[in-house]
């Protein structure tokens, strides 16, 4: 059927855990001919790998606008960055306040 773009994907869907990963190495191995990959590369690539499996997977289901929302929150980076926004807030409220001479912040 048809995709289902209203859903929200959650953290524990399509999650590439040791099966599904064994699965995808097992196919690639199978078709060696066409993906010239090895067992070890995918290993050394495992989380850039499960990432996109996890893309493609939520792709399939519920389209790309959902999926590039998952490959983002799935994202490192993007994890990185959402755990420092309340220190960025707070360097930022103290650079104002620092600016801001009604304050009075240096007393």
């Amino acid at each position: 059927g048809m995709p289902d773009f209203e859903h929200n994907v959650e953290p524990n869907n399509f999650v590439v855990d040791d099966r599904v990963f064994k699965a995808f190495k097992d196919y690639v191995a199978a078709h060696n001919e066409d993906y010239k990959v090895s067992d070890a590369q995918l290993e050394r690539s495992r989380d850039f790998v499960a990432r996109q499996l996890r893309y493609d997977l939520t792709t399939a289901a519920y389209g790309s606008v959902k999926a590039t929302q998952v490959l983002v929150f799935d994202d490192p980076q993007v994890t990185k960055a959402i755990e420092s926004l309340p220190r960025a807030r707070d360097l930022a409220t103290a650079a104002m306040r620092g600016r801001n001479p009604a304050s009075k912040s240096f007393e």
